[in-house]
């Protein structure tokens, strides 16, 4: 079974927005949840993405890593933005403005959790096979959205945790299944009379041959 492990590619590829208008890429830290009333939600893009398109998804969890020890509280959704090679929110608008999966998972993180030990998510595999099913994605953008969370839950960014430390999607899938071409091996192209009637026409001028031999021995 094949695998995908997927890490975010660089800086731009996690952040977060908060409402009403806040807009953070390359903070050290990623929020999810709520804060002061407002609600936060982040993006985590996976680059790397290949060999989807038609395929089975058997089970895809994203994991993050806490960049603290504390207990969240967050009740959260889990979609994907529905483009085959999908780029990193510009503002907070352009995230609000992205297509998202109709497909979702929710995820509640109620804590306690540790600096360091990362959480995983519930399978997000519908939210997954959405996309193989219409696209042939070369990237994953996954949303992160707040729902109904009491408090924040503190996320390692790119910019602090690097590859080891940042979010990642780890998916497993069956490849889709594709028929071999039909080949011709050339038994149909020619009748069997057809090549009948070749063998004939050869023996007749070989005859024609053998009886101008003897004409001119004669």
């Amino acid at each position: 079974m094949p695998t995908l492990n997927l890490t975010t590619g660089s800086n731009l590829d996690d952040g977060y927005i908060q409402d009403p208008s806040t807009y953070s890429v390359l903070a050290p830290t990623i929020f999810v949840g709520v804060s002061g009333g407002n609600d936060i939600s982040a993006w985590y893009r996976f680059p790397g993405v290949s060999g989807l398109s038609g395929a089975t998804i058997d089970s895809a969890v994203v994991e993050i890593e806490p960049a603290l020890n504390h207990s969240p509280l967050a009740v959260t959704t889990i979609k994907a933005e529905t483009v085959a090679a999908p780029t990193f929110p510009a503002s907070y608008a352009d995230y609000i403005a992205k297509a998202k999966t109709t497909a979702s998972v929710a995820w509640s993180i109620p804590g306690p959790v540790i600096q360091g030990i990362p959480e995983a998510s519930p399978d997000i595999s519908t939210v997954i096979q959405e996309l193989a099913d219409s696209l042939d994605p070369t990237a994953i953008q996954i949303f992160h959205l707040e729902d109904a969370s009491s408090a924040v839950f503190f996320i390692i960014p790119h910019d602090l945790g690097g590859s080891v430390s940042s979010p990642k999607l780890d998916i497993d899938y069956t490849e889709a299944h594709i028929s071999p071409p039909r080949i011709d091996d050339g038994s149909v192209s020619i009748g069997a009379g057809d090549a009948a009637s070749v063998g004939i026409g050869e023996a007749a001028d070989d005859s024609v041959s053998i009886r101008e031999t003897e004409d001119a021995t004669v």
